[in-house]
């Protein structure tokens, strides 16, 4: 297993390295191909973006699963629009590079690869401007906001929009890369995460972009107070939803510390649940909704042992054989409003596949999940050696109840997610 691991290691290091080597040749020949237009007709102005672009660099927001978005693109957008070709590409890349070396001592990030993606987004994103008939906002003056109107407005949309698919793509990319997760669903996620704040970017790039040939430099004034306005707001919105996720954690732990045997059960569940959920093409929301009913899914032990749930339960008949602590636990997620969702696939998290509905309602792909998964890792962290099963042998062990406790498909899911990390064979499936 440990070489197994080790070699997928080594084989994701190796996909990352050549993804950031083509990136970092893609952009300097980017770079190097523009940068013989240069035009020396805007050197103030050329200075005075460049210094927006490093300290819009400079302020980041730390995103829950790691990483960062920095307020950089919303200036560098209105840089692409300003200026001409070889002037806009130069701009971007020194703000990136001034920046990356202003915070390289403090966060010990890389400084080249950085630039590099700047300049092959910029340069594509500028490539398909042109192609659609844009041109730069200075060339065209005071005239800029009226040619927007109607068609107009179709190349600035079309450079928007492709700078930041391929801003976000190729992050995304090496994050799966790294993390050996399926990337469609992972990008999607992160889409629907940042969506709103790329929008609120791009519309603050572009309204810089339509002021600064009327206002010039003043019109940082009615640019940069918005920007920090956005950034403070995303803030607070993920923080709201770290405050929801670690206060669900503790949850989670206090439900394991009545029973050490299990500890770390919920972690390893909501791990193997959003993989599979990933697996299975869900993101987003719904994906949110599945790790926190993961962690929770035991909730009804918490401070209950099986005789007092059972004595609770005894006046409840019409509940028909469902899991007593999966009652409990649901009841009590009910009252609060974000988990009322997560509540219903935790109530079901125990009931078989086969042939199983409850009040006509059939049972959550998020319950399906967890129910794989909690029993995989039941199977795989057995207290006794004899009963203990390797991944391989866990597999075949749920396979056997496929279509009967297990849904068929998740299980799929489940060993997709063990090889794409290198745990089990191909000759699995």
């Amino acid at each position: 297993m440990a070489r197994k691991t080790n070699y997928r290691l080594s084989k994701a290091k190796h996909r990352v390295a050549a993804l950031r080597f083509t990136i970092i040749f893609l952009g300097s020949l980017s770079l190097i191909y523009s940068i013989r237009g240069f035009s020396y007709n805007y050197v103030w102005d050329t200075v005075f973006f460049a210094a927006c672009v490093t300290f819009a660099q400079i302020v980041e927001v730390t995103l829950p699963q790691g990483g960062s978005v920095s307020l950089g693109p919303a200036v560098i957008i209105t840089t692409l629009l300003l200026f001409p070709f070889s002037n806009a590409l130069t701009i971007s890349v020194f703000g990136v590079l001034l920046s990356r070396s202003i915070t390289s001592k403090l966060t010990k990030r890389s400084i080249i690869f950085p630039a590099a993606k700047v300049s092959f987004v910029a340069f594509v994103s500028m490539i398909t401007f042109y192609l659609l008939g844009g041109a730069p906002f200075l060339e065209m003056g005071t005239d800029s906001a009226a040619k927007l109107m109607g068609w107009g407005s179709l190349p600035v949309l079309a450079l928007v929009a492709i700078y930041f698919f391929l801003d976000l793509a190729i992050d995304e990319i090496l994050f799966c890369l790294k993390k050996a997760k399926p990337i469609f669903s992972s990008w999607i996620g992160m889409a629907k995460l940042v969506g709103l704040l790329y929008l609120a970017l791009s519309s603050l790039g572009v309204l810089f972009a339509l002021l600064y040939p009327f206002l010039h430099a003043w019109s940082a004034l009615f640019f940069f107070f918005p920007l920090i306005l956005t950034r403070h707001a995303f803030t607070l919105n993920l923080n709201i939803r770290r405050t929801y996720h670690h206060t669900i954690r503790a949850l989670s732990r206090a439900i394991e510390a009545q029973a050490p045997n299990r500890r770390g059960h919920a972690e390893r569940v909501t791990e193997y649940s959003i993989g599979i959920a990933q697996e299975l093409g869900v993101s987003g929301g719904e994906l949110e909704k599945i790790a926190y009913a993961a962690l929770l899914h035991d909730l009804g032990k918490l401070g209950l042992d099986e005789d007092s749930l059972d004595s609770l339960l005894e006046s409840k008949s019409s509940w028909n054989g469902e899991s007593p602590h999966a009652i409990v636990g649901a009841e009590i997620l009910e009252q609060v409003d974000f988990l009322k969702e997560a509540s219903k696939i935790v109530r079901m998290h125990h009931e078989p596949f086969e042939g199983s509905s409850i009040r006509g309602s059939d049972i959550p792909l998020g319950a399906r999940i967890i129910n794989v998964a909690s029993r995989y890792d039941e199977l795989t962290t057995a207290e006794s050696t004899e009963e203990r099963l390797n991944s391989s042998q866990a597999i075949a062990r749920l396979k056997k109840e496929q279509g009967l406790s297990f849904d068929p498909q998740v299980i799929r899911g489940l060993i997709n997610m063990l090889q794409r990390r290198g745990e089990i064979l191909r000759i699995v499936s």
